[in-house]
């Protein structure tokens, strides 16, 4: 599965460079996080695309939604569909495999001030299935995103500076859960 992850931080510009760029014969899915919204509250896409948006977006209790996957039309909607998680800052679908196996992917925007998102995506990853047990290979998680959160364990060294004890607090929730949902970094 190849994918394309990016933070457009709401341009337009941005998004069509993203679109322009990423071409439907090298990419199955597009995770963007900041999006662009027109007027309507609907992003743009081309007519390679389908566009999935988090399960409250345009709802009257729903705030802007920072994230949204694009999901080649290659890509049989026999074989995937969206999970459904009541935050605005994360999209989620359900790709089947050839294999049976299921690999259920979480697009996140988390905010720099606020865990909900990260919350909310346990909770979903948890009535998914039981992830404590190793040999479990029918299904799989990945977590595409911008995080917002700087630790010695994803961040360059040389960027001590980012490293202040509220920084790596803010990350501690993160790491909690890469360690307790088994989730490798891949950066």
């Amino acid at each position: 599965m190849r994918i394309w992850q990016q933070n457009v931080n709401k341009s337009l510009l941005a998004q069509e460079d993203l679109l322009h760029r990423a071409h439907p014969n090298d990419y199955d899915l597009i995770a963007i996080q900041e999006p662009y919204l027109d007027r309507l509250a609907l992003t743009r896409s081309t007519t390679h695309w389908r566009v999935v948006y988090p399960s409250p977006h345009r709802t009257d209790a729903a705030s802007r939604s920072r994230s949204v996957l694009l999901i080649n039309k290659k890509l049989s909607t026999n074989n995937w569909n969206p999970i459904s998680i009541p935050h605005a800052d994360v999209t989620a679908v359900t790709i089947r495999t050839e294999g049976a196996a299921s690999i259920h992917l979480f697009n996140l925007y988390v905010d720099a001030h606020s865990d909900t998102a990260i919350h909310a995506t346990v909770r979903a990853m948890r009535n998914l299935g039981d992830w404590d047990d190793d040999e479990d290979l029918q299904q799989q998680a990945l977590w595409i995103g911008d995080f917002n959160r700087h630790h010695q364990r994803w961040d360059d060294p040389g960027n001590a500076h980012l490293f202040t004890s509220a920084n790596v607090n803010r990350a501690e929730i993160l790491t909690r859960y890469l360690d307790v949902l088994g989730l490798e970094m891949r950066n």
